[in-house]
């Protein structure tokens, strides 16, 4: 018989994942390549924000009696538990079984080792869940590291900080170490509970959120306003701006104003005049990534609008620059850096198209450039340059195979009679153009 795979608890999953993209969780379905999902800690994030109709208060009274059956330490319970809290949107849940137990009267002690050995053994993103929620129940600073693990994946993020908050007894410093931890729809939820708590918040969680929440997330343009409001981004840029906060308010007006469902630059009063501010600052600074992307954003938005004239001229400007150019055209030199910066080329009359076919040739399996690259070509008309040699398949580039049909030949030219029935000899006329009638 073939032997399966142990699929490692989640939790240790999490603890030996280092660096890169989250691992994939084990109960993760096969992609389809036809459903359409939520992105990790999406769904738990809707909820939280606009769930009050969708409570599901007899799953959380169902859940709340199992918990006080398995707490006792009767296997069946355990698994009966277990099964239960697998089914899909155990957050519509969460609330009411924690507050039905609550009313039950049941001793924390045996929740808190229940809870424990669950989070440990879970297999599915469910009942890890609602162990994370015990935990902020019953637990204490011994759970603090499991829950500081489980809350780097979005998954898991908003439940880990409403547990770390009851547990460390300090929300505030509980929703920064889960927005220092997670990257995407995590931060995004814990950057709103911040900015929920602004009066309160301390000068280094104020300087964290204009230097590194909206630069290192995922989804900087849902960020860009609670950051640049609850970390008062106008007061900051009045004092001494260091390179960190420079390249900070940079991702934030980027992400202001890339518009979408989140209040955007139109909504943040003193958009504007932050805007001028950096623009003041950028003019003495080298040029980056982030720096450039921020003119360029700047440049596109304020052309829209009559009253902000100036701003995009001084973004022409400064995207003029010498220095400028020569820190993008290095950089369409460089593989690994061309898709960085293949937008602020196209802004400044570069064309990235020949830089990519170039680092393409030398990279076929590099498939985020062969993409852009393919976007490219759609939008524009197909100019052959000197490597081109098979235009049918580029992917990959440069080799024609059999398959290849042959390459086209330029028609040779008209050649018309010397001499027309009705007009005579050519009578100096070439032989490439038609006879007057």
């Amino acid at each position: 018989m073939r032997f399966r795979r142990r699929r490692p608890p989640i939790v240790e999953l999490l603890s030996t994942w280092s660096d890169g993209p989250p691992p994939e969780l084990p109960d993760e379905p096969p992609d389809d390549g036809r459903t359409i999902r939520w992105s990790a800690g999406a769904l738990d994030g809707v909820v939280a924000r606009h769930g009050e109709a969708t409570v599901e208060t007899e799953r959380g009274a169902a859940l709340a009696e199992l918990i006080e059956h398995a707490a006792t330490g009767a296997p069946e319970a355990r698994d009966a538990l277990y099964e239960a809290a697998r089914a899909e949107g155990i957050v519509f849940a969460l609330d009411e079984a924690l507050d039905a137990l609550a009313r039950s009267g049941v001793a924390a002690e045996p929740v808190g080792e229940l809870a424990r050995r669950m989070a440990g053994e879970a297999l599915h993103r469910e009942p890890l869940k609602l162990a994370i929620s015990l935990l902020g129940e019953a637990g204490d600073e011994r759970d603090v590291e499991l829950l500081e693990t489980v809350a780097r994946h979005d998954e898991f993020s908003l439940v880990a900080g409403v547990a770390l908050a009851s547990v460390l007894d300090d929300p505030i410093q509980a929703w920064w170490r889960v927005g220092c931890l997670a990257s995407g729809w995590g931060r995004v939820e814990a950057v709103g509970r911040l900015a929920d708590m602004d009066d309160e918040l301390p000068g280094e969680v104020r300087a964290w959120l204009l230097r590194h929440a909206c630069t290192s997330a995922e989804l900087p343009d849902h960020l860009a306003h609670m950051c640049a409001d609850a970390g008062a981004l106008d007061a900051a840029l009045d004092g001494l701006v260091d390179d960190e906060l420079l390249d900070g308010a940079c991702a934030i007006l980027s992400g202001l104003v890339a518009g979408g469902s989140e209040p955007d630059m139109d909504d943040y009063e003193p958009g504007p005049r932050v805007a001028a501010a950096v623009l003041d600052l950028l003019a003495d600074r080298p040029p980056s990534v982030v720096r450039m992307w921020a003119v360029v954003d700047l440049r596109n938005w304020a052309e829209d609008y009559e009253q902000h004239v100036a701003i995009a001229e001084r973004c022409g400007r400064l995207l003029a620059r010498p220095e400028a150019r020569r820190f993008v055209a290095r950089r369409l030199e460089r593989p690994g850096e061309v898709l960085r910066v293949w937008g602020i080329a196209e802004s400044m009359g570069f064309d990235p198209w020949e830089a990519g076919w170039t680092h393409l040739e030398s990279a076929p399996v590099d498939a985020e450039l062969y993409f852009q690259h393919r976007a490219a070509i759609a939008g524009r008309a197909w100019r052959p340059t000197p490597s081109v040699r098979c235009r049918s398949t580029p992917w990959p580039p440069g080799r024609r195979t059999a398959s290849c049909p042959p390459a086209p030949t330029a028609k040779p030219p008209t050649r018309w009679p010397s001499s027309c029935r009705r007009c005579g000899p050519a009578a100096g006329r070439r032989s490439s153009s038609p006879p007057p009638c």
